[in-house]
């Protein structure tokens, strides 16, 4: 469910609730209700919780659990990408380039 995915990648973030609650304009009780199931974000927090982490709202909503995918290297990418201030689209151009690279040097 959504608030297991929540709670998921704010710990790859190594945040606690209140440090999410800061950084999104939401209060940290809220947040909590979000990871524990009981209250669904609405559109706009959606919005914002997904850009905060640098994922889609469609895997926000997966119902499978962001775990089972390959996130955790996704989400050491996104800090790296972070840390470097390098934007979704140029990260996105340098992946391709690459893997063209990789295809281009294998025999």
């Amino acid at each position: 469910m959504i608030g297991d995915n929540i709670r998921y990648l704010r710990k790859q973030y190594n945040m606690t609730i209140k440090e999410l609650g800061e950084s999104l304009g939401s209060n940290y009780a809220r947040l909590g209700m979000y990871e524990n199931n009981k209250r669904i974000p609405d559109p706009a927090m959606l919005i914002k919780i997904a850009d905060f982490f640098n994922v889609s709202i469609d895997m926000l909503l997966d119902r499978k659990k962001l775990e089972l995918q390959d996130t955790h290297d996704y989400m050491k990418v996104c800090k790296k990408a972070e840390l470097l201030d390098v934007t979704a689209e140029e990260l996105d151009s340098m992946l391709e380039l690459a893997v063209k690279l990789k295809k281009k040097w294998e025999i």
